[in-house]
This record gives structure tokens, C-alpha cells and sequence, in this order.
């Protein structure tokens, strides 16, 4: 975050940090950035929410198996990168790992630093299409 000059950063499980307050993640800190969200907002808790894009993670774990995760991970950013098919009109992020954000979904792939694997994440308006994302790039990690 401090490399990077991030204004907030977040992780899966939900914790916040917020590096004007400090760096760590702080439930305080999510509690009071709740709080600051719905005093600007005319209703419910309930509803803030359901005001917010109502997409459905899915978290996967991709196998390595003798494979080198940095030559996967260039090799999905070079095909997505390309422009072509699919991949035009979608942003690639490379910065951790790499991250593909089309408008009907997002997948987000990063090699372990502690096991062999590279963690395959993924939003869409769907638990099933979700599902389907990263399996497909489940796939495509292991050569299928």
C-alpha cells in the first residue's frame, strides 16, 4: 500500500486498512467507515447495501504441478493484453499478480508464496457465472 500510495486496501475476509489511520487491517476502522457511509445515506443499513453491485465471489486454488506460475501469469496477460476477441474492451492489471475486469465479471490470478498454487478469485452478477470464470481459468492455469 505505502509502495503504491493506496488510499485504502481491503482483503477477502473483510478486513480494511485505511493508511491515513495506519496500515494494518482494523475492524474499528471498517466499523467507522460504515458508520461515515450511513450518515450520508438516507436509509437502512439493509439498504446501502442493496444499493451497492450485488456480485457473488468464488475463490479457487489452481494446482502448479511443475509448472512455472510466472510463465502461466505472462502467458494469460499476453492473451489478454492482445486486444483481440474477448479480450477487447477489457482492462488487465498487473501489478499483483494479474487481474482481468471485463464489465460482466472480474478474475483475479496470484501465485502463493507459500504452496504451489495460483490463487484463481472471481466476481460476477452470478455465483454460476462466477464458477464458470474461474473455472476457466483453472483450465487454462493447468494446460486444459
Amino acid at each position: 500500500m505505502v509502495e503504491v500510495n493506496a488510499c485504502i486496501g481491503g482483503e477477502g475476509n473483510g478486513g480494511v486498512m485505511l493508511p491515513d489511520v495506519h496500515i494494518g487491517r482494523d475492524s474499528l476502522v471498517a466499523t467507522v467507515l460504515i458508520v461515515a457511509a450511513m450518515s450520508e445515506f438516507d436509509g437502512t443499513m439493509a439498504r446501502l447495501k442493496a444499493s451497492l453491485p450485488q456480485w457473488q465471489i468464488v475463490k479457487l486454488k489452481a494446482p502448479l504441478e511443475g509448472l512455472s506460475p510466472d510463465a502461466v501469469l505472462d502467458s494469460i496477460k499476453n492473451e489478454w493484453t492482445s486486444g483481440d476477441g474477448e479480450a477487447s474492451g477489457c482492462t488487465v492489471n498487473d501489478l499483483d499478480g494479474v487481474r482481468i475486469d471485463t464489465k460482466e465479471w472480474w478474475v483475479h490470478l496470484r501465485k502463493s508464496n507459500t504452496e504451489p498454487i495460483v490463487r484463481v478469485i472471481g466476481e460476477a452478477a452470478s455465483k454460476e457465472k462466477a464458477m464458470e470464470v474461474c473455472t476457466r481459468f483453472m483450465q487454462r492455469i493447468q494446460g486444459k
